[in-house]
């Protein structure tokens, strides 16, 4: 072991679990609200607008508009099928 005097750094003190940044708490409050923004906003989209375009007789554009909500856009706002 190496005498403390003859040591050019003194050691640190290894960090406490229990501690934490001041950052972390906003950054995990702003991605929350984000989080929960966007789930509202595609549940929104699908309400008003998917259900438009399956009114409107646009079946495949309200299935792809599931993964790719783009398409319920487009489906909504297209003019309705004729039969």
């Amino acid at each position: 072991m190496i005498p403390r005097a003859l040591m050019l750094e003194q050691p640190r003190a290894a960090p406490r679990l229990h501690e934490h940044k001041g950052a972390v708490l906003p950054v995990l409050a702003i991605s929350v609200a984000g989080i929960s923004g966007l789930a509202l906003l595609y549940v929104l989209l699908f309400l008003f607008l998917g259900i438009r375009s399956i009114r409107r007789g646009h079946w495949i554009m309200f299935l792809v508009g599931i993964p790719l909500p783009i398409f319920w856009v487009i489906g909504g706002l297209m003019p309705p099928v004729e039969r």
